[in-house]
């Protein structure tokens, strides 16, 4: 059985003498999962907040008073309080929803800041989600007869059918619980610590003929809490904050009553065979909407909650990925503004910009504002691994690397596990580990953080792109073309860059057709390696023409590039049968020393 409480909106906070003997209770039970020096960290904050003294808590006074370290501590450079106090939210959490429940004091400690809050929750007398499950929503529905009984079979549909619903609402406000007790769950509780964009979720309107399906729309809802949860750079409000506003025809609109960027709508509608989502994103400062979709999907009394969670991870991933629809709005309003004055997230917006494409013009002025905002914002994780990114590109793209004075490829794998100690439930991190190790020669290492990263964010299609890719160019065809086929479904404007693995699959298949439609699909090249392959490709089809002005492209880039190609290529772990097989073809496009290289 799974109850969500409510806080009361009149209760006052809490007496400082009753919060101090919750703490002494909380740190005694056995129950309170947590290590010795964070219960110290724990009554450490709790303390200066109750004695007025909340400006005192920053990172260096709780690693000397909690963790034993000494003065000459630089939180910059050690991260352990980050660390243990992301340990002790989820300790919190985890009590707060077992062993200490029925608690009337909760204590807490919002992200972005290491002052504790306290709330005061009622005790738990709400209806359990199976309560609701066998009446329905019967308190407001008048007398009436009492219907006829169905047929045996009508009966047990329907019984299977609301049995395989609850068990997904069930699970749904389980996590969703657990997101709320680590993100406040009051209206605005912590908006203003987010970086991103804010998104508030309404319930989803139940436009069934069946009151008793009522509570699929609920959650639905909760799922796709759940799924915007997991994009780090989405502040998303908790479920209790969604349903204390309530559907889109409430008198407090969203945008007024918390401020939300983006407000995401929809309705449900359930028969025993169809369940029909209709979803729509609009823009609380303009009022308009800037997204809709819907979709009709068949069913059946067993894959209800299957189909539920398959659409709630849908409209997640075109609303909230690296290149979907809130991406695409929050680029286009700072398109026109230098480097320079950008902010953290703006940086990162714009690094996923430049990543699309990899255009050296922007590479400068963007290295130097990801490092001013790691500098500025030492506890924001996406910013190490973008910068761990741009690293790895002025290795492999030889991007100012002759003003570094030290090994960017080391440099970005230890901010690549910078970001995983930041975060290590976010799937970013694990991107930058990725690439890192790739261009370290750690190939078992990469394809392993970039599956590590998967499992933590099965929607991160930049991480099945570079999956896709790295498998290609290590001649793994098959596990390619599933990893690309995948990212091209669930996301078909993902960079064209891309598609250079299917490029390799058909070139290395012998279909020259279809490997010249794939680079052409860069509609303008994004670097050297566009017209590599489009050499390539002209070469084995008998354009000659095409082929010798891929040529001259290829020179302009580098006037020697025929004489590094082989070496080029293996720097990126490329198969040799590949690396055979691009040498030759550039040799047929007429590309200088190329031909020696073969030869030799």
């Amino acid at each position: 059985m799974v109850r969500l409480t409510r806080r009361k909106a009149d209760d006052s906070p809490p007496l400082p003498e009753d919060i101090r003997e919750h703490l002494r209770k909380l740190l005694a039970c056995s129950d309170f999962d947590t290590s010795a020096r964070n219960k110290r960290f724990l009554s450490y904050v709790v303390e200066e907040t109750l004695s007025g003294r909340g400006k005192r808590i920053k990172a260096y006074n709780i690693a000397l008073a909690a963790f034993d370290r000494g003065e000459d501590f630089d939180p910059l450079t050690d991260p352990i309080v980050r660390i243990e106090a992301r340990r002790l939210r989820r300790s919190l959490e985890h009590y707060y929803l077992t062993a200490g429940k029925a608690d009337r004091i909760r204590i807490a400690i919002p992200k972005g800041s290491y002052i504790a809050s306290f709330i005061r929750v009622e005790p738990d007398q709400g209806s359990s989600v199976h309560d609701q499950t066998d009446q329905g929503t019967t308190s407001d529905r008048p007398p009436g007869p009492v219907p006829p009984p169905r047929s045996s079979h009508a009966t047990r549909r329907r019984v299977a059918l609301l049995a395989v619903t609850a068990l997904g609402l069930a699970l749904g406000i389980l996590f969703a619980s657990q997101q709320f007790w680590s993100t406040g769950g009051a209206p605005d509780a912590h908006a203003g610590l987010s970086r991103g964009p804010k998104i508030v979720v309404h319930p989803f309107q139940d436009a069934s003929e069946h009151r008793a399906r009522a509570f699929v729309a609920r959650g639905l809802t909760y799922d796709l809490i759940a799924s915007l949860t997991r994009f780090n750079d989405l502040f998303v409000y908790g479920p209790e904050t969604s349903f204390y506003i309530g559907g889109p025809n409430d008198q407090q609109p969203t945008g007024s009553a918390i401020q939300a960027d983006f407000t995401l709508t929809g309705s449900v509608f359930l028969t025993e065979t169809m369940f029909r989502v209709s979803a729509m994103l609009a823009d609380t400062k303009t009022g308009g909407y800037v997204w809709s979709w819907s979709t009709e999907t068949p069913l059946t009394p067993t894959n209800l909650l299957q189909v539920q969670t398959d659409i709630a991870d849908r409209v997640a991933r075109a609303v909230a990925q690296p290149y979907g629809v809130v991406f695409e709005r929050n680029a286009l309003e700072i398109s026109g503004e230098p480097a320079k004055d950008l902010l953290s997230y703006e940086c990162v917006v714009r690094f996923q910009q430049y990543w699309r494409t990899y255009d050296v013009s922007q590479y400068e002025d963007l290295l130097r504002c990801m490092e001013a905002t790691v500098k500025a914002d030492p506890s924001y994780a996406r910013a190490y691994s973008c910068l761990a990114l741009l690293y790895v590109d002025a290795h492999r793209f030889r991007y100012g690397t002759q003003e570094l004075m030290f090994d960017p490829v080391q440099r970005a794998l230890q901010l690549a596990e910078s970001a995983i100690k930041l975060e290590p439930l976010a799937s970013e991190g694990y991107l930058a580990l990725s690439v890192a190790h790739w261009f370290a020669h750690n190939v078992e290492g990469s394809l392993e953080a970039a599956k590590q990263g998967l499992a933590l964010n099965p929607n991160n299609t930049i991480l099945i792109a570079e999956l896709g890719i790295r498998y290609a160019l290590l001649a793994r065809w098959e596990e390619s073309k599933a990893m690309l086929d995948k990212l091209f479904a669930l996301n078909p404007r993902a960079p064209a860059g891309y598609r250079r693995g299917r490029f390799l699959y058909a070139y290395m298949h012998g279909d020259y057709e279809t490997a010249l439609s794939e680079v052409l699909s860069a509609e303008t090249p994004l670097n050297i390696y566009d017209y590599v392959f489009r050499a390539m490709a002209y070469a084995q089809l008998g354009d000659s023409e095409s082929a010798k002005a891929a040529v001259s492209e290829i020179q302009k880039f580098d006037p020697n590039y025929g004489e590094r190609v082989e070496a080029d290529f293996r720097k990126r772990n490329t198969d040799a049968g590949i690396v055979h097989a691009i040498v030759e073809g550039l040799t047929k496009a007429g590309l200088p020393s190329a031909a020696e290289d073969e030869a030799n």
